[in-house]
Parts: structure tokens; sequence; C-alpha cells
């Protein structure tokens, strides 16, 4: 059984952003397994409702990866610097 290790969550402000087309607010999972670590990647998006304009925000999925350089001895300190390392590389 797979054991939810941490969430990281990312957002991005209007004053700080590069790419304001990236201005969505995304959730890291880091997930621990006999094989290793593994993350999945959310956004955030919203949905309204068909009545009375009500609007939802809700945490799509987007993909699920491992890191192909870790090792047996690879920490989950080390797995959240490579999963902070992805949305840096993503958001400029």
């Amino acid at each position: 059984m797979d054991i939810l290790e941490k969430t990281l969550l990312f957002g991005n402000d209007f004053l700080t952003t590069t790419n304001p087309a990236r201005l969505v607010p995304f959730k890291f999972e880091i997930y621990r397994s006999e094989q290793g670590f593994y993350h999945r990647i959310y956004k955030q998006v919203g949905m309204s409702g068909a009545n009375f304009g009500q609007t939802f925000e809700v945490w799509a999925f987007e993909e699920q990866k491992s890191w192909d350089k870790q090792t047996n001895d690879t920490t989950v300190d080390e797995y959240i610097q490579h999963c902070q390392d992805i949305y840096k590389r993503n958001n400029t």
C-alpha cells in the first residue's frame, strides 16, 4: 500500500510571476511505494453550477510520475526539492 508522505501547494502571485498563463495553483502529493517515491500533480480549476451562478474550486488531476534519478537512499526532502524544481521549470 502506498503512503502519502507530503503535500505541497504552489500558488502564483500576480506581482511575482514570470508567466501570467501559469497563474493557477498546483498541488503535488508525494507518495512512497515499494519502488520508491512518486508524485501526483493536480491543478486548481473553477467550475460553475447550472443554477444561481455558483462557482466551485476543485483539484483536477494532471499527471503521476516518478523521479528517474532517485536511488534507494533518496529522502523525502530530496524528492520535495525535485518537485519544487519541476514547478519552477514549468512556471517560467
